[in-house]
Parts: C-alpha cells; sequence; structure tokens
C-alpha cells in the first residue's frame, strides 16, 4: 500500500488525482462489517474470552444455539416464529453478528459501485487504492475486536 502512496505522489501535476473522500463510505461499512466478524469468531472459537459479565446465554455459542428452542430444547421446537430459519439472528450472538458481518459487507460492496461508478474514467490504480484503503479497514475492525479487545 505504500508503494501505491508513493506512486500516486510522483504523477505529474496533469495526472488524474485520486479522490480519497470517496472511500469514506465502502470504508466505514467494511470497518464495521470486521468488527462484527471479530464478535462472531470470538463468540463461536473462544467463547472462554468473553467478559463474566456478560450473558452467557447469549454470547457463549457452547450454549447459546439453544435460543432457538422453546424452553432452550430442540425436541420442544421453535421458541418463535422464524428462531430457527429467517430471524435467527436474533438468538444469539453468533447469528446477530455474522448478520452484521454479511450486510456491512454487501453495504460495502454496494456503496463502493454507487460511489466509485459515475461513469468516469479512473486510473487502474485508483481501484487498487480503493480495494486496499477497504480491506484494511475490514482489518481493523476485525483484529481491534477479535484480537486485541478480548
Amino acid at each position: 500500500m505504500l508503494f501505491l502512496l508513493i506512486l500516486t505522489a510522483a504523477q505529474p501535476a496533469y495526472a488524474q488525482k485520486y479522490n480519497y473522500r470517496k472511500a469514506i463510505a465502502p470504508a466505514s461499512f467494511a470497518l464495521v462489517s470486521g468488527a462484527a466478524y471479530g464478535f462472531h469468531e470470538t463468540s463461536v472459537h473462544h467463547p472462554d474470552r468473553i467478559p463474566a459479565g456478560w450473558n452467557s446465554n447469549f454470547w457463549d455459542n457452547r450454549i447459546s444455539w439453544r435460543n432457538k428452542y422453546y424452553h432452550n430444547d430442540p425436541a420442544n421446537g421453535a421458541k418463535y416464529l422464524g428462531s430457527t430459519t429467517f430471524l435467527a439472528w436474533t438468538t444469539d450472538s453468533k447469528h446477530l453478528f455474522g448478520t452484521v458481518h454479511r450486510v456491512t459487507m454487501f453495504g460495502s460492496g454496494v456503496s463502493a459501485g454507487i460511489v466509485y461508478n459515475r461513469g468516469e474514467k479512473r486510473k487502474w490504480w485508483h481501484y487498487a487504492v480503493d480495494a486496499a484503503i477497504t480491506y484494511a479497514a475490514f482489518t481493523v475492525g476485525f483484529h481491534s475486536i477479535y484480537s486485541l479487545a478480548f
């Protein structure tokens, strides 16, 4: 990425300049997506890292999966309409943050398409910088939760 920034700085004055403000919306969505994925992965793979004061019935994937069922027993069937299918994201942290991750990643792509596709011709390296900024934002979001927060 440093190479791309140096490359952009070395462009002649008449060259097309990169507009960093266009990367704000896609990178913001990617940052939130990364953080949500960090929560998801922590609850799935490292529930022991969850602080003791947090509700383990929601955060600990080893037991929270039962929240979808009436009296937390799969033999009793769904707790409410959609709790085992389209509303599973309302039952525990794994499903909630998995859904937030996917929705905001989709939002990042859609906002990038809206912001960057306005019929203007852009240099090839603009796309590379867009991808690098968005990926960096996702990575910062993920590691700020998964690696640092817990």
